[in-house]
């Protein structure tokens, strides 16, 4: 062998060998996400809510201004409604409220499927005051309901969630415990650490979505009177509402999952996820940070949260967490 190189082995030593990556293929799966109000998605380093309009199946200028008349018509009747002294007011309120939240175009799914659990609110109100209201209202309530309806229809996604809680919906306790899981949840996205990979919106939004379902069920031995039930969601339309709201934290775990296998296998882009690790550096933040963030919590989720009959809905983690050493 060549001296010299005999000389330059001795002085630098072997060149060792690089660590070969992973086949994406042995890697453990992560979920597709489901058909939620909140679907983030990475963008240049950073989970953001999409600021797209949701996707229907009519033309968006048709739609908006479907929006813009049920604006209008909840709004009339609202007005009409007040001019009776036999409506309870709180459902008049119910109306004002409603038709100052429609907007006159076609919103992003977030904002979509909040109008959409609000007409399901709608609904259980009509099922409470329909034995006690004026014939008018009844047929007109109705009426304006059913054009809520078919609008929202227009959207695949609403529909799509709606068939995936019917054929596997949560248990009453389980419903019960997603507040619970949102706060746990909305505090891990706002701790430091995410400052400069986690959108302020996605947090917000499912604290839009925990607001409802804080209201306490009467017990037993409270009787509501008629007029105290308007001001509380329909059980029915409020399962719809946990169900959305675990869809949606359920999709916020697996794209933290996503990146943290790319962080833990790969250290560089991918060009499925869109995540990337020079987001971190280019922040000033370390991408060990973020992927210790990542992991710890994911693990709350299986094993940390207190909501303990939700761990077994986050059985697609074990294998990620266990990847990543824990």
């Amino acid at each position: 062998m060549n001296q010299n190189i005999k000389r330059s082995i001795a002085q630098r030593g072997l060149p060792r060998r690089r660590k070969k990556a992973p086949e994406r293929s042995l890697l453990p799966n992560v979920l597709p996400l489901r058909a939620a109000a909140v679907e983030p998605a990475w963008s240049k380093g950073k989970l953001i809510l999409l600021p797209f309009t949701a996707e229907s199946d009519k033309d968006s200028v048709v739609l908006a201004l479907a929006f813009k008349l049920l604006r209008e018509e909840i709004a009339c009747l609202a007005a009409d409604a007040a001019l009776d002294a036999e409506i309870n007011q709180r459902i008049i309120y119910c109306l004002w409220s409603v038709a100052g939240r429609i907007p006159a175009y076609v919103p992003a799914q977030d904002k979509l499927f909040y109008l959409a659990h609000l007409k399901e609110f709608l609904e259980a109100y009509a099922k409470i005051g329909s034995d006690i209201w004026p014939d008018f209202f009844v047929s007109r309530f109705a009426a304006v309901t059913d054009f809520f309806d078919r609008t929202i229809q227009q959207f695949p996604k609403w529909r799509h969630f709606v068939s995936d809680a019917e054929k596997d919906p949560l248990t009453c306790e389980e419903a019960a415990e997603i507040p619970v899981l949102a706060h746990v949840m909305v505090a891990a996205l706002r701790e430091s650490e995410t400052r400069n990979f986690i959108d302020p919106a996605i947090p917000s939004a499912l604290e839009v979505f925990q607001a409802p379902l804080l209201f306490q069920a009467p017990s037993q031995s409270e009787s509501l009177r008629q007029e105290e039930q308007f001001g509380r969601p329909g059980e029915a339309s409020k399962l719809l509402l946990a169900n959305d709201l675990f869809a949606s934290i359920d999709n916020v775990a697996k794209r933290t999952a996503e990146a943290a296998l790319e962080i833990k296998n790969f250290g560089g882009p991918n060009g499925e996820t869109g995540f990337k690790n020079e987001a971190f550096s280019s922040a000033g933040e370390d991408a060990g940070q973020a992927y210790i963030w990542m992991t710890r919590t994911l693990s709350k989720l299986v094993a940390g949260s207190p909501a303990l009959a939700l761990h077994s809905r986050f059985c697609w983690l074990k294998p990620i967490l266990c990847r990543a050493g824990f």
